[in-house]
């Protein structure tokens, strides 16, 4: 296991404001031989979490599903947002919503 939080806010290499968003310290050439930037994606940085986070979120749907019953309310399906940056999660724009109905299932007698 790698120490992210401490590598993400080492002041030594980030500088003092390591807790704010500073688009400018990207712009630094060292970065890519920096051992302070560990951004997940392929090879020896793909994030060891994503299995667990993937299962979470499946079985959060399964429990929902099985707990209500679902429901569409929206008329159609909410356009993503393609003008603001991602970190792989796709965003929806502004008024997009997907509103759902839940409703709870009656138990079994």
């Amino acid at each position: 296991m790698l120490p992210i939080r401490e590598l993400h806010y080492d002041s030594d290499f980030w500088g003092a404001d390591t807790e704010s968003l500073n688009p400018k310290r990207f712009v630094n050439s060292n970065l890519s031989k920096s051992h302070s930037y560990r951004p997940w994606g392929g090879g020896h940085t793909l994030c060891p979490g994503r299995h667990l986070a993937r299962r979470s979120a499946n079985i959060f749907v399964a429990i929902l599903l099985c707990k209500y019953n679902v429901t569409v309310e929206s008329s159609r399906f909410p356009k993503s947002d393609g003008a603001r940056p991602s970190p792989g999660v796709v965003t929806v724009g502004q008024g997009e919503d997907l509103k759902l109905r839940l409703m709870p299932r009656k138990s079994p007698e």
